[in-house]
């Protein structure tokens, strides 16, 4: 059923939300609200986002509660990107935060802070009749809202939020405007919607070997220290361009089928169609008992007065599930009879107009998935849906992230991970990306389902990760040089590791790379994140292992535009470059972001000093040198425009690690010289 009004409220303030919507009712005036307006087969966030685009009107339950809530910030953030407008129902004094500031802006709102409610209640009713054109205009009391400066949000929207109270002529015709445009006209005929994901293009490896010049183990003596052994030890930098698609790149030449004129339905298809007012369409598929299957029909081009109604009927005949939605309505559902199955596709508003019919079959493979590719693809119109297949076995983590591409930014990314038996498994939508990190429990043939929670459609990237297989092995000690080569994409990286192992990784934006913001994530063998966060230019992570068995570090960048970054990682309990007492050694950081690494091993009560200096040619270096203990934790760090020491007794027998970076992040020659006096 269509709807006039979209109440947003917090789930602490349901009393007052359910008042408001009996109120409005009461008046004839249909209301949207959750989660009594949440229909079966529908995800809840998609749900909401049918229910605030088919609105006319937002009535927001504005309390303390909802002044934090991220969902509520959400619903009204896609009110605004939507133009529709929005009346802050206030019932506690309460200053908007500024993340709501942002969006909010107006002379006045309607306030119910004196009780009793019922009163605030009738205004609010009167207003929102004289809006909706149901009332001729009433002079409508408000008081004055929270003083807030204009919205940024206001300021660059070619569709401002009126949001009401004051002038109700002037509203009123502005709410005319704003509901004014073209219609789209799409195409008929049961039209077969192309797509060709693909892999983003690989690249060499290339290994440069650390250079060990010099006379004997350590190398050659420096000028006037020929007691000490000096050695040339840089960590090897390995290029590895765009690693996250190194892999076996998947065959795929199209994300969806050829449906032909009969309506017999292909697994992973989607197709085009029109329905003339009053008219009913079919599909047909054969399927077997036990066999899981998903369609999904949404409105096409602009066609915002058709209702989608989808219906699953057996071999028998009978209606096995049905139903409808503003936009959009899914079928799931386990195969009872084995035969040939139907799909019934209707207007429930009965005007007709263009859709799109998604099926897929899920206990079939279509467009196979390989751990650790990132894969370019695209919704080529409002409604269309692709999909994706992998095998994995009880226990296997896997992680996959769906973001929007080049020339994409309206699309919102809707990700859902299904499992054997066709059951959601996790899923979601977010504004330029969304993530699903979950352990399988079910072994078999799992399916990701594409779409647009904006119903509009576009280019995304998708990244698929399986973190139970190796991916771009690590060695402990090494650099490495890549690329997120497209917005959205992201790279992996593997290392097994043993309960209370210490680790390392830094990653650090690239060469000519000034708008990258490098994001860096640790995930354990369970696929549970232990650590991340992001840089402005460079990112550190530090851990202790607790678990035994595979890790994963994924690299991503926090702007989603790309570029290039190095990689440094660690195992601080393995020997990497070991130091001798007594040694001066010359090194060199090759390229921006490049760390190198050292070791030694030292008993509690021994005294270590370490001197890191700039070398020959590198006067617009800042030496950055630090100490980690055993566990991984840091000892001691800091750095200086020349030269930085570091004096420190220690408190922990076992191996020891150096690190040296440049503070400038431009790398250069250096010299460490390093001393250990026993007790």
């Amino acid at each position: 059923m269509a709807h006039d009004v979209f109440i947003s409220y917090s789930s602490e303030d349901k009393a007052v939300a359910d008042a408001v919507c009996a109120t409005l009712e009461g008046r004839k005036i249909r209301c949207w609200i959750a989660p009594r307006d949440v229909l079966p087969g529908i995800a809840y966030a998609e749900a909401l986002i049918d229910g605030i685009t088919r609105s006319r009107l937002i009535v927001l339950v504005f309390s303390r509660n909802s002044n934090k809530s991220q969902q509520v910030m959400r619903e009204v953030e896609r009110a605004v990107n939507k133009g529709i407008p929005i009346i802050p129902f206030r019932i506690e004094d309460v200053t908007p935060s500024k993340a709501m500031e942002y969006f909010l802006s107006a002379p006045h709102w309607l306030d119910a802070l004196s009780p009793p409610i019922e009163k605030h209640l009738q205004k609010l009713a009167d207003t929102v009749e004289v809006l909706l054109g149901t009332e001729t205009p009433l002079k409508v009391e408000t008081e004055a809202r929270p003083k807030i400066k204009e919205s940024p949000a206001q300021k660059r929207n070619a569709k401002p939020v009126y949001i009401v109270a004051g002038i109700v002529v002037l509203a009123l015709v502005a709410f005319g405007v704003m509901y004014l445009g073209g219609i789209f006209k799409g195409d008929t005929g049961g039209e077969l919607i192309g797509n060709s994901p693909s892999a983003i293009p690989g690249g060499g490896t290339q290994t440069i070997s650390p250079t060990m010049t010099g006379a004997g183990p350590g190398g050659s003596a420096l000028p006037g220290q020929t007691a000490s052994p000096l050695s040339t030890s840089t960590s090897p930098i390995t290029s590895t361009t765009s690693p996250a698609t190194q892999q076996p790149t998947p065959t795929i030449t199209t994300a969806t089928s050829v449906i032909n004129t009969s309506g017999q339905l292909t697994s992973g298809a989607s197709t085009k169609g029109v329905l003339k007012k009053g008219e009913t369409q079919w599909y047909y598929f054969s399927a077997d008992e036990g066999d899981a299957t998903f369609a999904v029909l949404s409105e096409g081009d602009s066609d915002t007065a058709m209702e989608p109604l989808l219906e699953l009927l057996g071999p028998d005949g009978n209606v096995i599930a049905g139903g409808w939605g503003d936009v959009t309505y899914a079928i799931s559902r386990a195969i009872t009879k084995t035969g040939k199955h139907t799909l019934r596709v209707r207007d429930n508003a009965n005007t007709g107009g263009n859709y799109v019919l998604s099926f897929m079959q899920l206990s079939k493979s279509v467009n196979p998935l390989t751990s650790g590719v990132s894969l370019l693809g695209q919704l080529k119109v409002p409604g269309d849906v692709n999909w994706y297949t992998f095998d994995a076995n009880t226990g296997d983590a896997v992680y996959t992230v769906l973001s929007e591409g080049q020339d994409a930014a309206a699309m919102a990314p809707l990700l859902t991970l299904l499992g054997p038996d066709g059951n959601a498994i996790a899923g979601g939508w977010g504004y330029v990306t969304y993530a699903i990190d979950r352990a399988i429990t079910i072994s078999g043939k799992h399916t990701l389902r594409i779409r647009d929670e904006a119903n509009k459609g576009g280019n995304y990237v998708l990244s698929f990760m399986q973190l139970s297989k190796s991916v771009n092995p690590l060695t402990s000690g090494v650099s490495l040089q890549g690329e997120l080569k497209v917005p959205g994409d992201v790279n992996w990286y593997t290392f097994d590791a043993n309960a209370n192992d210490a680790i390392f990784a830094v990653l650090s934006e690239g060469e000519n790379e000034a708008a990258m913001e490098p994001l860096l994530e640790l995930f354990g063998p369970d696929g549970k994140a232990i650590a991340s966060g992001w840089g402005d230019v460079t990112y550190a992570i530090s851990s202790a292992i607790t678990k035994t068995g595979k890790h994963t570090l994924r690299i991503r960048d926090n702007t989603n535009t790309g570029g290039k970054y190095v990689l440094s990682f660690m195992q601080l309990s393995r020997s990497v470059n070991p130091l001798n007492s007594g040694a001066s050694l010359q090194g060199q950081l090759k390229v921006p972001g490049d760390v190198n690494w050292y070791t030694f091993d030292a008993k509690a009560g021994d005294a270590v000093s370490a001197i890191l200096s700039e070398g020959d040619n590198s006067e617009s270096m800042a030496p950055l040198l630090s100490l980690f203990g055993p566990d991984g934790k840091a000892i001691a760090s800091g750095w200086g425009y020349v030269t930085y020491a570091i004096d420190k007794a220690i408190t922990i027998t076992g191996k020891h690690t150096l690190r040296i970076r440049d503070e400038a992040n431009k790398g250069g020659n250096y010299v460490l010289s390093f001393s250990l006096v026993t007790k």
